[in-house]
């Protein structure tokens, strides 16, 4: 028998408590009663490690002390011990569970479960003997300051680098022949990020090789491709000359030809350099039949026909050869300066990186992937100071192909050694593929590593309506898009579709026989009675929170789920306005939503004022600050939570003119905004007391690695510290909300998705990494900006993975959101007049409007509304957080 067991684990379906199972199972059969050093669980986020880490403890302590809910969880544990060949008492578990749970407890920091990212930098730190650094360099994981720090370094150096004034002068005359900004900065920085794509990471290291062997390999691709374009330009003028003069030998004109002459305006467009010209099926009906370019009643349609055939059909042919090299070759040159750059960035980080003594988080799976080969792997992962004999993974579908191929190196010593390890994962939770996660390793895993692979079968999440709704639509959600890729991208091959919504993998079972449970679709329509879209879906949020505070769900219980942070704080502010018109719902919290943003650092009005006054101190003659300042405090002075009233909002704004405020510059920054705390009292402001803890331990830190200078200081607020959130708690006043992709692994009561409209195509411009192409160019990594133009290229293969990959991931965005629900599901999309068909999908509101068609459930055509089930009120509620929202 396999000695790797792998769980395919759909939502709700037991996966933490799976997971604690087969940890306590290793704890409890050892030899050893410290078998928990020997054991690696990692995830991939903190709070993912500390409900695996307070799971797995808190059962061994039901186990030892026999609480009363300990009953279930050990009968699960006898089977499975009896399955692995294990058997053992009741009184035997009790007993070994208690002390191992006794030596956890004493030597707790030997418990190995961390995220994949903690357990990668212990690698790294116990290497740096052998790696010549030293134990005491610095991990960097803020890789957005350090990205920002080597753009701005190295457009400085552009005066003394030729190379790079080259490349930023070509950037900024190709932004102003597009009519667009030529400040590119900023597109410079977010373009950068490529740095930490794993296709660039993989490839890096040809692509250096190559350029120490030609410095002009850029250069020389770049008027290679200015040459074929030179030549497409002259080949379509030249072209179009030679349909003109076919045409007026023979007395014709294009309206002579199939639609006032479509073919003939075609080779026009192309002359007059528009290559976004639509290849659509007339054209290429025209490519193969003589007869479809007039009509059949056209007096002299044998002329044409035969004019056509003899002449104009290779020239068609021949010209749409011609567009697709002169499309690839726009494509190679359209992002070469930018990849020149960032050349050039990686440079600059690799140069402060040996200033600052400091290692890239983000390059750690890189760099073991380099080191690590199946002969090394023993070596390295002993540096840890622990013999690793076993692995669990959770979180599976998420893995990068580097951190596989390191895990992999250590599996398969484990295994080699007849040691059981554990993989769980769920392919259709996989929403991180902009992280580098690859949901394919854990659909072949099982092949490569001859493992056992089981399947969770039961939800025990959701109630009986939502888990059968979900089973149903995803099943045929998957129809639909499986359809859409035959159509639009490739009928001979299997779409990925088939094989992460597999219909026996999506249906799920629940022990539950009563039809609760409650699921609502509403779809919004583009405009009525002349109000837009995004005031009708603020409008129709709002009247399903009526419906669930007539129906007493608790604010606390609900969760708004939406794609984007900006969706929160357009609902925050419009949900804020309502509370004067709606005060019993105020008084619930129904009209306060509580968020990450909400309770951002930039958000606390006591954090605004000390940040206002350093700017005042910092730049005392600079009126506008002192303005900022007078208007933050008269805010705070009038917000709900302030006790201060008008007489002491005058002796607030009073002390801007007091030389004491001034006299604080010579100060240290740490006593700096101590001073300017007591100054303008804050105190007196309520609910502030979190944020000011969290602000202090922020400059704390920040103080500990960056020089004292308020200036600098400032620019770090502006830059990373504004954008710290603090906890909320576990019970909040108010309605939670956050995007999809934090929402995963939680669970709420009852769940709203708002705005379930987004497109499932990537985004025009994203940057789609290509390999070298034969006989076109050797460059080891192109970047390319995506766009429908892409399938007419020999970028046409790398068009049809990133479209499907991109379908594939808002399928399980939506997934993920499906499922969080307990008790109530309600959704909110957009509605399209004209829709009966798959291949017309293109947003994710499409895909739901055109498969609840077919579903079980409640409709009302007329106002096209969705429904299964009943609203459900929750029976008992957790006490509410005392920290107020801001919004």
């Amino acid at each position: 028998m396999s000695k790797i067991k792998i769980y395919k684990a759909s939502a709700g379906s037991g996966k933490t408590y799976t997971l604690a199972l087969e940890y306590i199972k290793e704890l409890l059969i050892a030899s050893s009663d410290e078998n928990y050093r020997h054991i690696l669980a990692v995830t991939f986020t903190k709070d993912a490690t500390g409900e695996m880490k307070d799971r797995i403890l808190a059962e061994l302590y039901g186990l030892a002390f026999h609480t009363d809910d300990s009953a279930g969880f050990m009968d699960s544990l006898q089977n499975t011990l009896k399955e692995a060949g294990y058997p053992l008492t009741e009184k035997k578990i009790r007993e070994k569970a208690e002390t191992v749970l006794q030596n956890i407890l004493h030597d707790y920091s030997r418990l190995n479960i961390s995220t994949i990212d903690s357990f990668f930098q212990r690698v790294i730190r116990n290497l740096a003997r052998e790696l010549g650094r030293g134990s005491k360099f610095n991990v960097e994981m803020n890789t957005h300051k350090v990205l920002q720090e080597a753009v701005h370094a190295t457009i400085e150096k552009a005066g003394q680098n030729k190379q790079i004034l080259e490349w930023l002068t070509t950037y900024i005359e190709q932004k102003l022949d597009d009519d667009r900004n030529w400040r590119i900065e900023n597109e410079i920085f977010e373009f950068s990020h490529c740095i930490y794509n794993e296709f660039f990471q993989e490839h890096e290291q040809a692509l250096r090789k190559q350029l120490q062997e030609n410095p002009l390999l850029f250069k020389q691709l770049k008027k290679q491709q200015e040459q074929i374009k030179k030549d497409c330009r002259e080949y379509f003028t030249a072209t179009y000359q030679k349909v003109q003069q076919l045409i007026d030998s023979n007395t014709l004109s294009p309206e002579d030809f199939i639609r006032k002459g479509i073919p003939i305006h075609f080779f026009r467009k192309l002359a007059e350099g528009n290559y976004g010209v639509d290849v659509n099926k007339t054209l290429l009906d025209c490519c193969e039949d003589a007869a479809s370019w007039t009509s059949k009643s056209h007096k002299r349609r044998n002329e044409i026909v035969a004019l056509v055939d003899s002449s104009l059909i290779p020239l068609l042919k021949e010209a749409l050869n011609v567009l697709k090299i002169m499309l690839t070759s726009r494509m190679i040159t359209g992002n070469l300066h930018q990849l020149g750059l960032v050349w050039d960035i990686t440079k600059e980080i690799t140069e402060q990186n040996a200033e600052n003594n400091r290692f890239m988080l983000s390059d750690s799976a890189m760099f073991l992937n380099e080191m690590i080969d199946d002969s090394d792997a023993p070596f390295i992962y002993e540096k840890l100071g622990s013999d690793i004999q076993h692995v669990m993974i959770d979180e599976f579908q998420d893995t990068s192909r580097l951190q596989w191929r390191n895990f992999k190196a250590l599996l398969s010593n484990i295994i080699a050694n007849d040691n059981f390890s554990l993989i769980v994962g769920d392919v259709k939770q996989s929403i991180y593929r902009w992280r580098n996660g690859d949901w394919r390793i854990l659909n072949n895993i099982g092949n490569e590593l001859h493992a056992v692979v089981k399947s969770l079968e039961y939800n025990f999440r959701s109630e009986k309506n939502i888990v059968e709704f979900n089973n149903a639509f995803f099943t045929s959600a998957a129809q639909s898009l499986n359809e859409l890729y035959a159509t639009k991208l490739d009928a001979t091959s299997q779409s990925p579709f088939g094989s992460t919504y597999d219909s026996t993998d999506v249906s799920q079972k629940t022990h539950k026989k009563t039809a609760s449970g409650y699921v609502s679709i509403d779809f919004i329509p583009d405009k009525k009675d002349e109000i837009p879209y995004p005031e009708l879906m603020k409008e129709a949020v709002f009247l399903q929170l009526q419906k669930l505070f007539e129906a007493k769900v608790p604010a606390r219980d609900i969760c708004i789920l939406t794609r984007k942070n900006k969706e929160i704080i357009v609902l925050a502010e419009y949900l804020s306005s309502l509370k004067n018109d709606h005060p019993e719902m105020d008084r619930e919290h129904y009209l306060d939503i509580v968020s990450d943003e909400a309770f951002q650092l930039k958000s606390s009005p006591a954090v605004k004022i000390i940040i206002e006054a350093l700017k005042v101190i910092a730049d005392p003659e600079n009126m506008t600050n002192k303005e900022c300042l007078t208007f933050v405090i008269s805010s705070v002075a009038r917000n709900l939570f302030c006790p201060v009233g008008p007489t002491e909002q005058l002796r607030f704004l009073a002390t801007l003119e007091m030389t004491e405020l001034q006299g604080g510059r010579a100060m240290p920054l740490l006593e700096l905004i101590g001073h300017i705390y007591r100054h303008f009292q804050l105190e007196q402001i309520e609910g502030q007391s979190a944020y000011l803890f969290a602000f202090y331990d922020a400059v704390s830190h920040y103080l500990n690695e960056n020089p004292a200078d308020i200036n600098h200081f400032l620019q770090y607020w502006d830059s990373e510290l504004k954008l710290k959130a603090i906890p909320t708690g576990s019970g909040v006043s108010g309605i939670r909300a956050m995007t999809i992709h934090k929402s995963k692994g939680l669970q709420f009561h009852t769940v709203m998705i708002p705005y379930c409209d987004w497109n499932i195509n990537p985004k025009s411009g994203d940057t789609v990494w290509c390999g070298p192409k034969e006989d076109l160019y050797q460059v080891e990594l192109l970047p390319v900006a995506y766009s429908s133009a892409m399938s007419g290229t020999v970028f046409a293969p790398e068009y049809k993975e990133e479209t499907s990959q991109s379908w594939l991931d808002n399928l399980n965005i939506l997934y993920v959101g499906f499922t969080r629900a307990e008790h109530n599901l309600i959704l909110l999309a957009k509605y399209k007049k004209t829709l009966d068909s798959a291949d017309k999908i293109t947003t994710v509101s499409d895909l739901l409007q055109l498969t609840v068609a077919e579903l079980d459930g409640t409709r009302n055509d007329e106002n096209k509304h969705f429904e299964k089930g009943a609203p459900e009120t929750p029976s008992v509620h957790p006490a509410p957080c005392t920290l107020h929202p801001i919004l």
